[in-house]
């Protein structure tokens, strides 16, 4: 959106909270972001608003623009499916339409009388446009000699701070196992590289790439994801993977309760079933590694994996940026 000339107002980095802790102790400061938001959509008086994604942060924004006869849509359902069933009534107030990009929750927001549709996964087309090879980042060709297991904690400084002394230890415990493993750590655009890269000082043989979590998806063996957005794009690059997530204790013990899908991952959502392992909260690293190793080293238990993962992928379709936009022109009266 920057490239192509859109003017922010602020980082992306600071809407990057996640978990109910982590948000209490930023909520001075994200206060005042929304207020600096509000007057800046107050002075360009919009004809509408997209918002994307961070729907705790739009849910309240979507709301004023409502009073304030704004029409709002939302790009990317929010995971009311997983938890938080009751705010739909708020969505389809406050929200004038919903474009989802998961093909599982175009019923659940249907029945709720939403006015949603889905428009296809954006990942498919970006995944598609990868053309890379194992030498472009220094690893050796044959697989065997050096299996590449890739280490995804996430996009947020919380969640890194969260999940990296895991990783690490899960890491720790392949070195042992599986001979000449090396690890390729992607770190995210709106990250520092030397941030990221200190919170795995503990690993040897690791090398991190700025902004190119895609490209290393489609040359390394296997991964070690935090649960969320990078789960459905190894799945869509089929890199079989072990999916894991920590949290704070007091966010776990609250989602606990509230949490209706018996699944983390986008894939096993996606798929209704078990297709990557899945461990969460006081994980143990030595089960993590032992399943990485599986997928390394057994060829049926890493055949069994990618037949599901292209299962998943068959059901997901690209073009959602054009759809969603000539839907919301069909929605304002325009034709498509």
């Amino acid at each position: 959106m920057n490239s192509a000339g859109v003017q922010s107002i602020a980082s992306i980095d600071e809407l990057s909270v996640m978990g109910v802790a982590e948000v209490a102790g930023q909520i001075g400061r994200l206060a005042l972001l929304e207020k600096k938001i509000f007057a800046a959509i107050e002075r360009l008086a919009p004809q509408f608003v997209i918002t994307v994604d961070f729907p705790g942060f739009h849910f309240r924004m979507a709301e004023h623009l409502k009073l304030a006869g704004v029409p709002v849509y939302q790009y990317v359902a929010p995971k009311l499916w997983a938890w938080g069933a009751g705010r739909s009534a708020r969505l389809r107030r406050d929200f004038a339409g919903v474009l989802g990009i998961l093909p599982f929750e175009s019923d659940f927001f249907l029945e709720r009388g939403v006015n949603y549709e889905y428009v296809g996964c954006p990942h498919v087309d970006r995944i598609k446009h990868v053309r890379v090879d194992r030498a472009m980042f220094g690893y050796d060709p044959d697989r065997e000699a050096q299996p590449v297991v890739l280490l995804l904690p996430g996009s947020r400084r919380s969640e890194i701070d969260a999940i990296a002394p895991l990783l690490c230890r899960v890491a720790r415990q392949l070195e042992l196992a599986v001979p000449g493993v090396a690890f390729a750590l992607p770190v995210a655009s709106n990250l520092p590289l030397d941030y990221v890269r200190s919170r795995f000082s503990g690993v040897r043989n690791l090398c991190a790439f700025h902004g190119c979590s895609l490209e290393l998806m489609a040359v390394a063996d296997a991964a070690v994801v935090a649960s969320g957005t990078a789960t459905l794009e190894c799945g869509l690059s089929e890199l079989p993977m072990v999916v894991v997530y920590e949290m704070s204790p007091v966010t776990y013990s609250l989602m606990r309760n509230l949490v209706t899908v018996q699944h983390v991952s986008l894939v096993n959502l996606i798929a209704g079933d078990a297709v990557v392992p899945e461990f969460v909260q006081n994980v143990d690293p030595v089960a993590v590694a032992a399943e990485v190793g599986k997928l390394l080293q057994d060829p049926s238990c890493r055949q069994a994996q990618l037949n599901g993962l292209r299962m998943v992928n068959s059901g997901l379709r690209g073009g959602a940026a054009l759809r969603a936009a000539t839907t919301i022109r069909r929605w304002r009266g325009g034709s498509s």
